[in-house]
């Protein structure tokens, strides 16, 4: 993936489960077992990051509890909701409704399976923050 900022832009960190890389001048919160990540000058979303540590063996397993997460947490959209195989280990899944917008992705890790989401009220929707939040996941490690 071709980064959007220089190198030297961007911050990692190392928790106790995982490893992301985001812009330096983003927020990184940790709190109530979940992280969030966020430009808090300039920004109109919030990336969450929740670990599950589950054993995944196959990619139909990983797009079964994908399935399974969505309709749980996001009901109403899932008949209209189109999912894309990023790679082996990432699923993706962007949705919206007459309010917010959402852009939700499923990755295996070595270690546990991470949900990230982000979302933003459909009014202040941004490329660029949608384009961070997919390097973002590309990142983690």
């Amino acid at each position: 993936m071709k980064r959007i900022l220089e190198k030297e832009s961007y911050m990692i960190t190392k928790t106790e489960l995982f490893e992301v890389e985001y812009p330096s001048d983003w927020i990184l919160k940790e709190m109530s077992g979940m992280t969030l990540i966020y430009n808090e000058k300039k920004g109109n979303g919030v990336v969450q990051i929740t670990t599950y540590n589950l054993q995944l063996q196959h990619q139909t397993e990983l797009n079964d509890l994908f399935l399974d997460y969505l309709k749980d947490q996001f009901p109403m959209y899932t008949v209209n909701m189109m999912l894309k195989s990023i790679d082996k280990n990432t699923i993706n899944a962007k949705f919206s409704d007459e309010k917010r917008f959402w852009n939700i992705f499923l990755k295996r890790t070595k270690k546990i399976v991470l949900f990230v989401t982000y979302n933003c009220l459909i009014e202040n929707i941004s490329d660029l923050e949608i384009e961070m939040t997919d390097e973002i996941v590309d990142s983690l490690k």
